[in-house]
């Protein structure tokens, strides 16, 4: 019998960690299936909303989607994926396959959190019925087993090394032009509440008293949160969503990145931030201290922690720059080539168990 896998995600034009990690296991599919042991053939199915401009392969109600109960989701799965093999999910709130389901959860924000959305109702019942469950971290996987009952394997993300660890710094003209001047530390991601801009909010003025010329640049579209907590703050500009080319660079002339979150996953632009050679100061919670490990500035949840670590870090003493240097290290085992083969493997082995059950 043939082998086959499709591998299934949403259409988005915001890219956020989730469509990072879609974008970089889809674009090393192909390579990744051609080294496996037996032939395998790939599909892909890339939805969108009925009225989505953005390019897919096929259109589903999205909000009708995530209320299906779990006997008809499963229908529209048979309907939805080409092939015969099992289907890899990476967005929870695709519909199953009834052909073997792989499905990926990042963590259970959505639990946690009332502005991270929803899971849909079905969640608990496709997940106990999945073929194999994959996640990003430990922490991840402890919270998924604890809450779903399923016990998940851990495929850590990548970094695109060769983007982040040989970008070329912004020039002055360019970032003039963002309103940035002299030196500047980096606040990259979103704004919702598990983020917490506001413990951010408290700590700057504490960092600024300690070292005026620091500037902190915020990205990201604009937010009420994010707006109303700096907009009053003297040195922070918020410059808004930045290209996906402009990004590297920016984070490449930081003084330090600082992730202040309470909840995370992973934490992309930890390890981002780890390949380009800049400080990271992040909260000693959920999966940061994980990825980052010895490398970065671990803080507590208290502001006055979090201005101790970003002055700390921006001082840029022996110490930090023994952190960068491990940082960087550690980042070079953190490969989207190396996350997308260990993906490819959980395929072939789905793809055996299916096919002997048959």
């Amino acid at each position: 019998m043939r082998r086959e896998v499709t591998l299934a995600r949403t259409a988005s034009e915001t890219v956020m960690g989730m469509q990072v990690y879609e974008q970089a296991i889809d674009s090393r599919a192909d390579e990744a299936v051609a080294a496996l042991p037996r032939p395998t053939r790939l599909y892909r199915t890339v939805v969108r909303s009925l009225r989505s401009p953005l390019a897919g392969t096929r259109r589903l109600p999205a909000g009708v989607l995530q209320r299906m109960g779990p006997r008809t989701r499963p229908e529209v799965g048979r309907w939805l994926y080409p092939g015969r093999g099992p289907v890899h999910r990476m967005d929870l709130t695709l519909p199953p396959s009834p052909r073997g389901d792989i499905v990926t959860v990042h963590d259970i924000a959505p639990l946690r959190y009332p502005d991270e959305g929803t899971f849909p109702p079905a969640a608990r019942t496709e997940l106990l019925r999945a073929a194999a469950v994959i996640t990003v971290s430990q922490f991840s996987a402890d919270e998924i087993a604890e809450h779903f009952g399923v016990v998940p394997i851990v495929i850590p993300n990548g970094v695109d090394h060769a983007r982040f660890a040989n970008a070329r710094r912004l020039s002055c003209d360019e970032l003039d032009a963002l309103g940035v001047k002299g030196p500047y530390v980096l606040a990259a991601g979103g704004a919702s509440q598990r983020k917490t801009l506001e413990g951010l909010a408290r700590a700057w003025p504490m960092i600024r008293s300690s070292r005026p010329d620091l500037t902190l640049v915020l990205t990201g579209p604009p937010h009420p949160r994010r707006d109303g907590l700096f907009a009053p703050l003297e040195g922070a500009i918020r410059v808004g969503r930045v290209a996906d080319e402009t990004l590297p660079r920016l984070l490449a002339g930081a003084s330090a990145l600082v992730m202040p979150s309470l909840y995370e996953g992973y934490g992309l632009p930890a390890v981002e931030g780890m390949a380009a050679g800049v400080p990271v100061v992040a909260t000693d919670a959920s999966a940061l201290p994980e990825v980052l490990g010895e490398t970065g500035v671990l803080v507590g949840r208290a502001p006055e922690s979090l201005a101790e670590g970003v002055i700390w870090a921006v001082d840029g003493g022996p110490e930090i720059r023994a952190k960068v240097q491990a940082a960087r290290a550690r980042s070079l085992g953190m490969s989207w080539e190396r996350a997308a083969a260990r993906h490819a493997q959980v395929w072939d082995d789905v793809i055996s168990r299916t096919t002997a059950q048959r």
